[in-house]
């Protein structure tokens, strides 16, 4: 390659690197209330009202240990736009949010703006603004 050829090119990936990414902010989620450490968090980050609280529809999920008290989570490359959040701690670890008589959680749960706990979340109050610098939004987990 000529060297002017490879010195554009060479600018070229640096102005590419050196830009800010649509996808660079992050959505830092601390869960509080944790009563203890068995079992994960299961946290699923939601970007459509349509699939909201949907189980396998969320955008992306992460699993984390539980420990008592809270537990910090980061979505890494989130981009701006409106969201919500769900977890619950998945204390048996067998991949549900159990429910007592088949309605009621029975382990310990939340959504993101304090949504519930005596009615079904709604995308409406649930839902939060990411801006390019990202955010951080804290969820009570109510057992």
């Amino acid at each position: 390659m000529p060297r002017a050829a490879h010195t554009l090119a060479l600018a070229a990936c640096l102005a590419v690197a050196a830009a800010p990414s649509a996808w660079a902010a992050g959505l830092t989620v601390t869960v509080e209330g944790v009563r203890d450490d068995r079992g994960d968090l299961r946290i699923a980050l939601f970007d459509r009202p349509e699939t909201f609280g949907e189980t396998g529809k969320q955008r992306t999920r992460l699993v984390l240990p539980a420990a008592p008290g809270e537990v910090t989570a980061v979505f890494a490359d989130v981009a701006p736009g409106t969201y919500a959040v769900t977890v619950y701690h998945d204390a048996d670890r067998n991949g549900e949010l159990n429910r007592a008589l088949g309605l009621l959680p029975s382990e310990g749960w939340g959504v993101s703006n304090s949504a519930g706990p005596l009615s079904r979340p709604r995308w409406e109050t649930a839902s939060f603004s990411v801006p390019e610098a990202g955010a951080t939004v804290r969820i009570r987990l109510h057992y």
